[in-house]
């Protein structure tokens, strides 16, 4: 009877071991990077496309005449990509040329959504705010940009505005003198604390405030509103 052959039993190679584990976590860890990738990707790659063809269709609609149609695809355009400001200002702009009072507001809210920081961002929402008669918002937005840039003469004439038509005189010409210690050659400023005044019923202080601003510049409202202060008139 032939006795079987014994093969001796060798001790694993460490080195060898090791190298075979790391080649194998080495492939786990670029498939599952490669399969994320493409996810990714696919994602990334999806929704501009999806951007790029409301813009598309939004040119032809406006080649065609169809307004309203173009209006419906620039909303698309920023529900799908929120970031893309400029298709926001179009869309604003459209808006604007068929007299939809809401678009210059709408257009700063998306602005404020990608900045919500941007002191000329905020301004700009508060002025478009209060040109809409919206005062507590637009107060509230301007207190917002004063946060961020307390030196904004622009934020600090909002609030100034706010108050004067809430007929709030004494903190309306405080905000006015505010701006104006920031600017002091801004004729408009200058113009609108001396009417401020007026209406306050203090027109010996708004005669000067009103030449300061015919002097920095002579347009003729300017001028007309001066020759009514001085002569007693309310500029209402």
């Amino acid at each position: 009877m032939t006795e079987p052959t014994l093969v001796s039993a060798r001790p694993p190679n460490p080195q060898r071991l090791y190298r075979t584990l790391f080649l194998v976590g080495l492939a786990a860890y670029t498939l599952c990077f490669v399969v994320g990738s493409g996810y990714v990707l696919a994602r990334r790659r999806h929704l501009p496309s999806l951007g790029v063809a409301a813009l598309e269709q939004a040119t032809e609609f406006l080649a065609a005449g169809n307004v309203q149609g173009a209006v419906r695809e620039y909303r698309m355009m920023t529900r799908v990509v929120p970031s893309d400001y400029e298709s926001a200002r179009k869309l604003a702009e459209i808006r604007t040329s068929i007299g939809d009072p809401e678009a210059e507001v709408d257009k700063y809210l998306q602005a404020r959504q990608i900045w919500p920081r941007d002191p000329n961002v905020l301004r700009s929402l508060a002025w478009a705010q209060l040109g809409r008669g919206r005062l507590d918002e637009a107060m509230s937005v301007f207190r917002a940009a004063l946060e961020v840039a307390p030196d904004d003469a622009g934020a600090h004439a909002g609030v100034a505005e706010v108050f004067l038509a809430q007929d709030r005189h004494a903190e309306a010409a405080e905000a006015f003198s505010t701006a104006l210690r920031l600017t002091p050659d801004d004729a408009a400023l200058h113009h609108r604390l001396g009417i401020t005044y007026v209406y306050w019923g203090r027109p010996s202080e708004a005669v000067p405030h009103l030449e300061t601003a015919v002097r920095l510049d002579p347009r003729p409202e300017f001028r007309s509103d001066l020759d009514r202060a001085r002569a007693g008139e309310l500029l209402r």
